[in-house]
């Protein structure tokens, strides 16, 4: 299981050629976090592993909101059936 948290600030220069005043007038934040947790549970000749996430971001900015991409979530969840066969160079691991 894990989780994360990170903010950042950033003042920018939009155009690297034109002078920049000593407050910049470009800036934005942008906020990231997320959690996920996975596992495996065994069975007597076969397991179930999972695994769940989510990540989330937002961005604050004076000139960077254009469109519709100002923030964004996704998910994911997965459950995998898992099987080993014996064979003669080792084991083969089946997931389905």
């Amino acid at each position: 299981m894990g989780a994360y948290y990170r903010r950042n600030d950033d003042d920018y220069a939009f155009n690297r050629f034109a002078p920049v005043p000593t407050v910049h007038p470009f800036q934005h934040t942008s906020y990231t976090r997320g959690m996920a947790f996975d596992g495996r549970q065994q069975f007597t000749n076969w397991a179930v592993v999972y695994r769940a996430q989510w990540m989330s971001d937002f961005l604050e900015s004076t000139s960077l909101l254009f469109g519709r991409f100002h923030s964004r979530d996704y998910g994911k969840v997965a459950v995998v059936p898992e099987t080993a066969v014996a064979m003669a160079a080792g084991q083969l691991t089946v997931r389905a």
